[in-house]
């Protein structure tokens, strides 16, 4: 499934993190929705029951109204259990699909139990189907359980009329229409129809929804100018990667850029002309993360425009390999000494840039988590501090910010 994940490394990564949440609180609302259907079956039951013993000549078999309680009663333990432990199973990639196929085989066992060709319990296919549209984001999955809720139905539909086993009457039918060839194969082709409707008409509707929230996403986390994130995106996934860090004794560095002069380029150029040369420096920040553009894509640096020329990288896990293992204050050395490379690199790329013909440049100041501080505006703080002492020294330049003292194990932060 898309952005489904299961955790395999010692430290989950961020997008792996609200990926989860996000699918936790999807299945919950399905545990939701179960309790509500549960409460209308034995609504229905117990209605069921009335109306039958108002009826003298009406008998319900013992063996029918125990195996439709047991039935009943198997659902909400196990709905229950699953509700206790859904944050654990929203960790888990297939998760949602064997929850869907367990409750298809659960399904069937209650049609068979109340009458087979002849239940009404069959309409609960469709429901599951809409289930999977809301549940699973890929198509072929929804697909798939619709073509299961087909194929079971009509597995048991041919058991009972091949006596494979015992078929049970409903009250108020005949038994007749259970060996009847062509009645059950009526039934059978319209379950499998409404299958298949309900799971184009789902697929449909819930690609229209999950494209329109895609959508307003992007609009309320990107720059309209430069298609970076904005502002208030950088401090909430700043915040989340510190707490991210923090837990799991990990370092991260920020970059703040700034365009050199770019008062003066828009003074010279026109306005027009300062937007492309930000398009410009945007489209080289976005170009020198790190991030991978086969799907299913991913960006491990983020890139922000935090106002005005101004803009910002987040550099989780910015020490790389080569620093795994190494005691954690020389661990934290080597981060600063990997992002100021980093921020070098993008120096460079700018600088070699150009824009209709004009040569922009841009300073960079650096800090790090934890040697620069424990929070998102210390780390801001530090990064604006060192901007501003690379546009002292002229500018077109890279700056650490100073440490205090020797940068701190990540660990006594928390």
């Amino acid at each position: 499934m898309k952005r489904i994940f299961y955790y395999t490394g010692e430290t989950p990564a961020w997008g792996e993190l609200e990926a989860a949440e996000e699918n936790r609180k999807r299945i919950l609302l399905v545990i939701q929705a179960r309790w509500a259907a549960l409460g209308l079956l034995a609504f229905y039951g117990l209605f069921l029951r009335v109306v039958y013993a108002s009826q003298s000549d009406v008998e319900v078999p013992f063996e029918q109204e125990v195996m439709a309680g047991a039935a009943l009663a198997f659902v909400v333990a196990y709905n229950t259990w699953y509700h206790l432990t859904h944050r654990w199973w929203a960790r888990v990639r297939v998760a949602n699909s064997l929850q869907l196929l367990f409750d298809l085989f659960v399904i069937t066992y209650l049609v068979h139990f109340s009458g087979g060709v002849q239940s009404w319990f069959w309409s609960v296919y469709v429901l599951l189907t809409l289930e999977a549209a809301f549940l699973l984001e890929d198509k072929r999955a929804v697909w798939a359980v619709g073509a299961c809720g087909a194929l079971l139905y009509g597995a048991l539909l041919t058991a009972e009329y091949h006596d494979v086993i015992p078929a049970i009457s409903m009250p108020l039918k005949g038994a007749r229409s259970q060996h009847q060839f062509a009645y059950e194969m009526t039934t059978w082709g319209w379950v499998s129809l409404m299958n298949a409707a309900v799971a184009l008409i789902g697929t449909h509707l819930m690609s229209i929804v999950r494209l329109r929230q895609e959508q307003l996403e992007e609009l309320g986390v990107r720059d309209g100018l430069t298609g970076l994130y904005n502002r208030r995106y950088f401090f909430h996934r700043l915040r989340g990667e510190i707490e991210r860090c923090r837990r799991y004794g990990r370092h991260l560095s920020l970059l703040m850029i700034d365009v050199d002069d770019f008062k003066k380029f828009n003074d010279k150029y026109g306005h027009l002309e300062g937007d492309e040369a930000l398009k410009s420096v945007g489209r080289i920040l976005a170009s020198s993360i790190r991030r991978s553009d086969a799907p299913p894509t991913y960006e491990l640096d983020i890139p922000c425009r935090y106002g005005g020329e101004e803009f910002v990288i987040i550099l989780p896990e910015t020490e790389g390999e080569v620093a795994l293992g190494v005691a954690e204050r020389l661990r934290g050395l080597l981060v600063a000494e990997a992002a100021v490379v980093t921020a070098e690199r993008i120096r460079r790329n700018v600088a070699d840039s150009e824009v209709h013909g004009r040569k922009i440049t841009v300073s960079l100041g650096v800090s790090t988590y934890p040697g620069h501080g424990d929070g998102a505006d210390d780390l801001v703080r530090g990064a604006d501090e060192a901007l501003y002492v690379a546009k002292a020294q002229g500018k077109n330049c890279v700056f650490l910010a100073p440490y205090a003292e020797k940068p701190p194990d990540p660990m006594d932060a928390s």
